[in-house]
């Protein structure tokens, strides 16, 4: 158990730190395994606004939390997530006022 401890508690005082510090410290690039992302977005209250698969085969996600603050992670085969951008003063936009394009409509 204190083994579990020594390793578990410094992960998540890191990632908590991540998420709940100011935007520009957050690392673009940085690469965690998925869950332990996962649980990061929901420990910051972030929402997902948006997914998808990209042209290099792998999950983009991008999340919004209240203070407008956005991330956008890629979401690997390995289990690996990694934050692809981010940044602050975003828009939470009204999908009933926005055209959405899928590969199955015309355009």
């Amino acid at each position: 158990m204190m083994a579990l401890q020594k390793y578990c508690l410094p992960i998540a005082a890191f990632i908590a730190a991540f998420f709940l510090t100011a935007p520009a410290q957050s690392k673009v690039g940085l690469c965690i395994p998925t869950d332990k992302m996962m649980e990061s977005v929901r420990v910051a209250k972030m929402q997902i606004v948006f997914r998808g698969i990209s042209d290099r085969n792998h999950l983009v996600t991008v999340y919004i939390n209240e203070e407008a603050v956005f991330l956008a992670i890629t979401h690997h085969h390995n289990y690996m997530s990694c934050i692809a951008d981010k940044g602050t003063d975003g828009e939470k936009l009204d999908v009933n006022k926005v055209h959405l394009y899928n590969s199955a409509q015309p355009k």
